[in-house]
């Protein structure tokens, strides 16, 4: 972890001047609450208004911004390139156990919003949105991506016919099944000793099923005196 102390942009941004003293810069963003850092480079001002290209980061910022704190650990001159290998620097310096992975968040071991240790380099000027309607409801939308047709996940499975099954022909190993097990073990279900008043009709359906079911079997024989049901085969009906 870096051994810094944290001060906010503000008093930073007093020294230099941008475009005459610097052109980027390599920040650390810190969680008060959460204990958490994010490290990233921008190329651009420290006052326009630029927070970090994490996602996760950007929606806990917005909710209590009071929490976080940044610290500008380099100023870059006009070299982009320079920009990207000062902040390579610093996240070659992360522990590859603390970055925010699957993995690592199964171990309770994330300290940083960082996924990947891969430097980008913030543009002043963000990527920009395109138009487009929609194919399925036709409504107008923006997005930043070139092939996107759907203006939400709803409507592209409505356009194909129905939401995938997203859970179909997956099973449970049998490590997941008895964590499952040793969780349940002692609680008690919410819906023991309350009446169930979808019994009646649920009961009449399944009598229904199971007469349909039924209906035209036949018993057959065996050789050797045993006996079994032939059902009728409804597909062909």
């Amino acid at each position: 972890m870096y051994n810094i102390t944290y001060c906010t942009v503000k008093v930073k941004k007093k020294m230099l001047e941008y475009k005459k003293d610097y052109f980027g810069y390599v920040y650390l963003w810190y969680d008060h609450k959460r204990k958490m850092y994010y490290l990233g480079g921008h190329y651009g001002s420290v006052d326009d208004s630029y927070i970090c290209s994490s996602v996760h980061m950007l929606r806990a910022y917005k909710k209590r911004p009071q929490d976080f704190k940044m610290r500008i650990l380099k100023y870059v001159e006009d070299d982009k390139s320079l920009l990207l290998e000062q902040e390579q620097r610093y996240l070659d310096m992360m522990d590859n156990t603390k970055l925010s992975t699957p993995k690592n968040r199964r171990t309770n071991t994330v300290r940083y919003y960082n996924v990947k240790k891969s430097a980008t380099g913030g543009k002043e000027s963000r990527l920009k949105y395109r138009k487009f309607n929609c194919a399925y409801c036709g409504c107008l939308s923006t997005t930043k991506e070139e092939d996107r047709k759907y203006c939400q996940a709803e409507c592209y499975y409505k356009d194909k016919k129905g939401w995938p099954a997203q859970n179909k022909g997956s099973t449970h190993t049998q490590k997941t099944k008895d964590i499952i097990s040793q969780k349940n073990k002692g609680k008690r279900p919410w819906n023991k000793g309350l009446p169930n008043p979808q019994a009646a009709e649920n009961g009449r359906k399944g009598a229904k099923k199971q007469s349909e079911v039924v209906t035209g079997r036949k018993r057959q024989y065996r050789d050797d005196g045993t006996w079994f049901w032939v059902y009728p085969d409804r597909k062909k009906d």
